[in-house]
């Protein structure tokens, strides 16, 4: 991957932080943080948690990928994963943290 592409990720993951962490303490809403995460696939749902959505291109992804998805989903105890007739995968009732 080109280093100008890992910096705009980087850069992306830093902003998300900071409004993540805004939206948390109260110092913006709803509106304000959808700007940041909209673009990534993490949506708010009516509950005050998120929706993430993880993109599988083709509908198929490595054994390794599919590990990381497992352990992400059992260090954030999320119990509701959705897999779409677009082949995506949703993560449901995700805490803001």
């Amino acid at each position: 991957m080109k280093t100008e592409t890992i910096q705009k990720i980087n850069q992306k993951i830093s902003e998300l932080e900071k409004a993540c962490e805004a939206f948390a303490n109260g110092l913006i809403g709803s509106a304000d943080i959808k700007k940041n995460t909209a673009p990534l696939g993490i949506y708010e749902q009516k509950n005050s948690k998120f929706m993430m959505r993880i993109r599988i291109p083709g509908g198929q992804s490595t054994l390794n990928e599919a590990k990381k998805i497992i352990n992400i989903i059992k260090k954030h105890q999320i119990e509701k994963l959705h897999i779409t007739t677009r082949q995506d995968l949703q993560l449901h009732d995700v805490d803001i943290e």
